[in-house]
This record gives C-alpha cells, sequence and structure tokens, in this order.
C-alpha cells in the first residue's frame, strides 16, 4: 500500500485513497494502542469510522497519534512508536479538549495530562461539572507557558472566535510548546469561510447552517477556514506546519487526512484579533500575501 507524510506550502492535495485500496484494509498497526489490529469497515465518513478493535480510535484519532507522536520525539528526542509506549515522557505537560475516545483514555496516565469538557458559558474555566474539568478555550484556566502540547480535534470551527482560542492557546503554551489541531478547511481559498456569527448574544446565520452530528448549538460549524488563517497564526505568534498523511498501515486515509502543528514561535504581533462578524475580503490577496511576508521578514530580524 502507498503511504506518505507530505508537508504542505504551496497546497497541492493528493485525491483521496481509492475505494478498493480502503476496504481492503482489514488490520493496521494501531498509533495508538500500539497493537497490530483487525479494524472496523470504513463509512461513508472515512474520517470518523475504521475502528481499531482494540481500543477503537477512529481513523481522525489515529491521525492526532501520529501527529503527537512527531511532536514528542521533536520535543524531548524520544522516538515513540505508539501512545502506549512506556517511555512516553511523563515530565510533558499536555492539554486534550476531548474528553472521551482512545487518546484521551491512554494519556490519562501521565502525570501532567489535562483534559476538559465544554460545560457552558455559566460555568468558569476550571469549575469541575459531572465529573469532568470545563475550560473556555478563550479563557482558560492554565497559567501563562504553562503547557508544552495543546490539542484539538475538530474543536475550533465550533467557537465564534476561533482566533481569540488561538490566542489563549499561544498564552498557555511554552516557547517552543505546539499545538496539535485538526479543523475543516479549504487552504486553496485565501479566506475563511466565515457561516455564522454571534452579534448581540445571537446566532446568525451567513450560510446554511452545518453541524458535526445532532443539530444543537455546540456541534454548529462557524468557520472552514481558509488560508488566512496561517496569516492570523503567524500574527498571534504561530509557525504553522500542514500535513496531509495517509497511512494505510496505520488506517490513516484520506480525504482530508490532514492536521496542523502550530509553535510557539514568537512574541504576538501588535493586531487586533479577529472576532465578531468579519468581512469576507477585506483588501486584495496580493496586499495580504505583501503584507504578511513583511511581518514574516520584521519577526526573522528581531530573532
Amino acid at each position: 500500500m502507498a503511504s506518505f507524510e507530505r508537508k504542505h506550502f504551496p497546497f497541492s492535495f493528493a485525491a483521496p485513497d481509492a475505494e478498493d485500496l480502503v476496504q481492503g484494509i482489514k488490520r493496521i498497526f494501531c498509533p495508538v494502542c500500539g497493537k497490530n489490529s483487525e479494524v472496523e469497515t470504513y463509512g461513508e465518513n472515512r474520517r470518523e469510522s475504521g475502528k481499531c478493535k482494540e481500543c477503537g480510535a477512529w481513523n481522525r484519532q489515529r491521525l492526532m497519534a501520529w501527529a503527537l507522536m512527531r511532536v514528542i520525539r521533536r520535543s524531548t528526542g524520544v522516538h515513540v512508536p505508539h501512545l502506549s509506549e512506556g517511555r512516553l515522557a511523563s515530565e510533558l505537560q499536555v492539554y486534550n479538549a476531548e474528553w472521551f475516545g482512545a487518546i484521551h483514555e491512554t494519556l490519562r496516565r501521565l502525570k501532567g495530562y489535562h483534559w476538559s469538557r465544554y460545560a457552558g458559558e455559566e460555568y468558569n474555566s476550571g469549575d469541575v461539572v459531572d465529573g469532568h474539568p470545563h475550560q473556555d478555550l478563550t479563557n482558560t484556566s492554565f497559567d501563562d507557558d504553562q503547557l508544552d502540547i495543546v490539542m484539538t480535534a475538530d474543536v475550533l470551527e465550533h467557537i465564534p472566535d476561533p482566533y481569540l482560542a488561538h490566542r489563549e492557546i499561544h498564552r498557555v503554551l511554552r516557547p517552543g510548546g505546539v499545538h496539535v489541531f485538526t479543523v475543516p478547511s479549504n487552504l486553496n481559498s485565501p479566506i475563511d469561510d466565515q457561516r455564522a456569527a454571534v452579534i448581540d448574544d445571537r446566532v446568525v446565520q451567513l450560510s446554511p447552517p452545518s453541524w458535526h452530528g445532532k443539530e444543537v448549538d455546540s456541534n454548529l460549524v462557524y468557520n472552514v477556514f481558509g488560508l488566512e488563517m496561517i496569516q492570523h497564526l503567524w500574527v498571534l505568534g504561530f509557525s504553522v506546519e500542514f500535513f496531509e498523511v495517509s497511512r494505510p498501515d496505520m488506517g490513516i486515509i484520506g480525504p482530508r487526512s490532514f492536521v496542523f502543528m502550530a509553535e510557539k514561535h514568537h512574541e504576538r504581533i501588535d493586531r487586533d484579533v479577529p472576532c465578531g462578524l468579519r468581512a469576507r475580503c477585506i483588501e486584495s490577496w496580493d496586499a495580504v500575501t505583501t503584507r504578511l511576508a513583511e511581518e514574516v521578514d520584521s519577526v526573522r530580524k528581531r530573532n
């Protein structure tokens, strides 16, 4: 089976893995539990199916595990073949915005592991609600420079002001710390597709509503991210890597097997964070890229 781990820039995406290849995947090496396991059949939504029969990790979770192992190797110099590896550095401070699933259950043994379940705006970050810590990603209870790794898997599209969350994540990461995340994206588009916004405490739909799962407020999609996300993350102090991964041997397949790794690289550039109802295209794309190149050059000179 063909495999690749492709770092993108510029963006030229591979075709989805062929159906006959996908349905031919019967056994994998699971990067979460480390077992040579059978997998359940992949469904129409490949990202959320193909569960490992040993630990229950599905396709997207195995992608997150692949990225997390890469970050751990770069941060500690220790090669871990899977997340259940006993040598996984227990001193790492890791925060996972997911409170269930195979990765959560595997990492709970780490002394420095934190997780949360969003319980609603009526609670304060750090409150324990129904046995789970609550965190508002735009205003967490973590200290400055506390965390080595933050993980958010298909979370930020459900936050009305995602760049406020990115700003907060930059605050709580240590210098060199990494935010590993997945979001729905179209990076061949120069701008974000803002599908909904909160105006005067009311959700305003800018496009036909879309939900991930049940049609409840917490599952509403506010944004599908375009290339401007990379620009905003640089302004917020991140250096971003973006990978497309096809590892049928690990049960990681496309389409949309994309994962981002945003390293806390420099101090924030003094500019307002986009929030609220944002203009679809404030300035021409040429102007955006020219200004971004100037800011990148300025940061490099300071460093």
